[in-house]
């Protein structure tokens, strides 16, 4: 879960993105809102939290990348053809599916 507030530093407001890393230790990101403190809390607010969306996505897609390096060509291979499935032709989705899964996924199962 990640929190934000917002902090004045040399008279412009700082979103403070509060957040826990993979070893569940506590970090802090610090971002320029670019807004003056004078009259703009409730913008600066808004764009804290526009932030703090667009920074848990990119934690979201971290998580996700790491997760793709930790997976083995094989089950990679399937990832990969249901990733792509809506995006190919029926007939070349059932010819890759076949290949993958009658050949080389066993392939290289086998070879651990």
């Amino acid at each position: 879960m990640i929190t934000v507030s917002l902090q004045e530093r040399n008279g412009i407001y700082q979103a403070v993105l509060n957040y826990r890393d993979e070893n569940n230790k506590r970090k802090q990101k610090w971002q320029s809102t670019g807004l003056t403190i004078r009259g703009n809390k409730k913008l600066a607010m808004q764009k804290a939290e526009e932030m703090r969306v667009d920074f848990e996505k990119e934690l979201s897609n971290k998580d996700n990348n790491n997760e793709i390096g930790n997976m083995l060509f094989a089950d990679f291979m399937l990832f990969w053809l249901k990733a792509i499935k809506n995006s190919i032709e029926k007939t070349t989705y059932t010819s890759y599916s076949q290949m993958i899964n009658s050949r080389t996924y066993n392939f290289f199962i086998l070879k651990k």
